[in-house]
């Protein structure tokens, strides 16, 4: 998966370290061009460094607040840049607060990688570009969910994962499913597709569909 035109560069602004490079271990490999700042005064720093497309700004970040300090960041930049806020928080009066503060979108943590990519696209008006090929979707096409037979505890841990939108640990678990269980190559020859396209709506609802086979 990948976007078409120039590299777009985005600054990840959050005071827990793991936060940042989740975002960065996402968009980084798409070709983003990814900085990180892990307080107000680094944000500060580096909001001037460089010519940032997109800044994803923790809400809570350490003891500053940023909805009350957002216009502070916007009059000290040289031209309009999107602010897509980040928060563990899915009160809605917060996000409602964040959005009417000047924010571009809201993102709540944890997230999905899809949710990710739909928010980063929409505010940089990104063409996404795909990987998957005409076979692939041939296999989709031919291996449906009540084709294919799977252990109970398997398909668990399939569905748990998806719901997560990481599309990289599925993808682990899908080649280790490919080895221990039955159809786990038809398995993972119809979902590896999908992943490749970030289609994780798509996923959870083929998984949805498996019914697991019992003794399997």
């Amino acid at each position: 998966m990948g976007y078409i035109g120039p590299p777009q560069r985005v600054l990840v602004v959050d005071d827990v370290a793991i936060n940042r490079q989740l975002v960065v271990e996402y968009l980084a490999p798409l070709g983003f061009e990814v900085g990180e700042a892990n307080s107000w005064a680094a944000l500060e720093r580096r909001i001037s460094e460089s010519d940032w497309d997109l800044v994803v700004l923790d809400v809570r970040l350490g003891d500053a607040y940023s909805i009350e300090k957002l216009p502070e960041l916007k009059a000290a930049m040289t031209r309009p840049i999107p602010v897509m806020g980040f928060s563990a928080s899915v009160l809605k009066n917060e996000v409602e607060e964040a959005l009417a503060a000047g924010f571009d979108d809201f993102l709540s943590k944890p997230f999905r990688e899809e949710d990710l990519f739909l928010k980063v696209g929409r505010l940089l008006r990104i063409d996404w570009q795909t990987e998957a090929t005409e076979a692939g979707a041939a296999v989709q096409t031919d291996a449906t969910a009540g084709e294919i037979r799977i252990s109970a505890e398997a398909l668990q841990q399939l569905r748990a994962q998806a719901n997560t939108g990481n599309a990289k640990r599925l993808k682990v678990l899908l080649s280790k499913m490919a080895e221990s269980e039955s159809d786990g190559p038809r398995l993972a020859a119809t979902l590896n597709p999908m992943l490749e396209a970030y289609r994780m709506s798509d996923i959870r609802r083929f998984l949805a569909e498996l019914e697991p086979v019992a003794g399997e």
